[in-house]
């Protein structure tokens, strides 16, 4: 199928908010394009764990928890710290369940509440220990015919042979269990990220919209102070396309533009595991055409393993949290509860000293011991493979040479921590006392998040003050549009997912709170577009 001069709508990306803006549209009886410079489709969707934060979902109701629209505001209001309007947040919460209710009656998506997994900060007013966050369950990549070799794929969660995992396995598997659901499952079969694009993509081959590859959407046309289409660079050449009705922008932040990255963020990024295309286009084009623009300084900060040989982080959740590891700065004290969620640790990492603004807890290492390695997976990789990357020393001085640590200070450190350890307590961080600490934690164990570093020799790697992405982009009003400097809608031009200032502000409500908004605010700028 050739591409056409015009459509009624143009969507520049192919990631969940792309994807749902273009069904919801769709919907309407709109005619859509959706177009992507990358040869894969589903960007960093793909390549993410596929999880949905969404408050006060019916998937909660039929399992009797409960939740309300006022427990969710409170909730996101403390998060965003006065950084994102009242009205964006009540727009999330007012339409997240009813945008998830749309994408499962339009696609074959059939998500799975994660009753066990909750909120970042289950304590804060509003928060809640379970009910918000869905994995979006299993879907067969042959549904898709010639396209399912199409999508972005992601090796970190996949196993040998390309075998997938849903979110709740993948965790039994970093905990060292046994899944024995995977022995009847076919390699056909797509989980997390893949399976939310692939079902999405289902959903959209269904009613006939087309997803150009490797068409990179350069700039903007604007008519009388209206957005009517893009310019499109394509294999065969310059090509414009006009959108009668309004161009959504949704091609992901700008984590792998190294320049916009340290003009614009707060702290360092060591590294991204975002996808490698997303390079800020869509923020630009934006701003060209007069958008203004927040939050250009935060991002998704996460902890990350970058491997030998690799250029994509390794994303660390469970290496810091489970018992017999801890993390400490190049001075080789702790600094941090490394058991808290991924954000709030990359940011204590970042945290700047008063006196003389360096970086004090960078670089950052995780250490353990031989019976971690023994039971546990680190950044995917048994004992055996893992061991000939991470640094070794029979002894903790030894190790602390190796990683250029002064040894008594680190020595110091872990005698500490195995005294406490030994009683199941962290006095200093408080590390386990959180019910979100203990949900990447061994249940098995005496204490699911603590346990002294005895058994030689012992093993270290560093850890990365990285990013998922950037949370920064095109200020937007409740349904979409982009706003100018001033506050005012610029007709004819939409932002969704990372192209836009996220609702979550500096914050990060639970797993799945960058992909809940990607398809809330999809929904809507899809169907408020269709209907201008």
């Amino acid at each position: 199928m050739e591409l056409r001069p015009s459509y009624d709508v143009v969507v520049v990306g192919s990631g969940a908010s792309g994807l749902t803006a273009a069904l919801a549209a769709a919907s309407l009886k709109a005619s859509v394009v959706i177009l992507e410079k990358g040869a894969k489709f589903g960007g960093s969707s793909s390549l993410s764990g596929g999880q949905l934060w969404i408050p006060n979902n019916s998937h909660q109701k039929k399992a009797g928890i409960e939740d309300s629209k006022s427990k969710a505001t409170k909730y996101l209001t403390r998060l965003a710290r006065g950084r994102v309007s009242g009205e964006l947040i009540d727009s999330f919460v007012a339409h997240a369940p009813t945008a998830l209710d749309f994408v499962v009656s339009a696609t074959p998506m059939r998500p799975v509440l994660r009753d066990n997994e909750s909120d970042y900060h289950p304590e804060w007013k509003g928060g809640l220990r379970r009910g918000r966050t869905l994995d979006p369950g299993l879907f067969d990549g042959r549904l898709l015919g010639d396209e399912h070799g199409a999508i972005l794929h992601n090796p970190q969660y996949h196993l040998s042979g390309g075998l997938h995992v849903t979110s709740l396995e993948f965790e039994m598997l970093m905990r060292g269990e046994k899944v024995p659901a995977l022995k009847r499952r076919k390699q056909s079969t797509l989980a997390l990220g893949e399976a939310l694009v692939g079902s999405l993509r289902k959903g959209l081959i269904d009613r006939g919209v087309p997803l150009y590859l490797r068409h990179r959407a350069s700039s903007l046309i604007v008519e009388d102070g209206r957005v009517s289409g893009v310019k499109v660079e394509t294999e065969g050449g310059m090509r414009t396309v006009t959108a009668k009705r309004g161009v959504i922008l949704a091609a992901g932040g700008f984590e792998w533009n190294f320049p916009m990255k340290e003009r614009f963020l707060s702290s360092p990024s060591e590294n991204s595991a975002g996808c490698q295309t997303n390079t800020g286009d869509g923020i630009v084009m934006g701003t060209q055409a007069g958008a203004g623009a927040a939050l250009m300084d935060e991002a998704w900060w996460f902890t990350l393993i970058l491997k030998p040989k690799e250029e994509r982080g390794w994303l660390v959740t469970s290496e810091r949290t489970l018992p017999g590891s801890m993390m400490v700065n190049g001075r080789g004290e702790r600094f941090v509860n490394e058991a808290m969620n991924y954000l709030d640790v990359t940011r204590a990492m970042l945290h700047y000293n008063e006196e003389d603004y360096s970086l004090e807890n960078l670089p950052a290492f995780l250490i353990f011991d031989s019976a971690y390695l023994q039971k546990y997976p680190v950044a995917g990789q048994d004992a055996v493979a893992a061991s000939k990357w991470l640094e070794k020393g029979k002894t903790v001085s030894e190790l602390a040479k190796k990683l250029g640590i002064d040894p008594t200070a680190l020595n110091r450190t872990v005698e500490g921590f195995n005294k406490n350890a030994r009683n199941g307590k962290d006095p200093r961080f408080h590390r386990g006392e959180s019910f979100y600490d203990r949900h990447w934690g061994d249940p098995s164990t005496p204490n699911p998040t603590l346990a002294s570093l005895e058994k030689a020799p012992f093993y270290g790697t560093r850890i990365l003050a990285g990013d998922i992405g950037t949370k920064g982009g095109i200020t937007t009003d409740q349904v979409g549009r982009a706003l100018d400097l001033g506050g005012s809608v610029i007709e004819g031009l939409y932002a969704v997912g990372n192209n836009a200032a996220s609702v979550m502000g500096p914050g990060y409500a639970g797993s799945g709170a960058t992909l809940g908004p990607c398809i809330t605010f999809g929904y809507l700028a899809g169907l408020n577009c269709a209907s201008n």
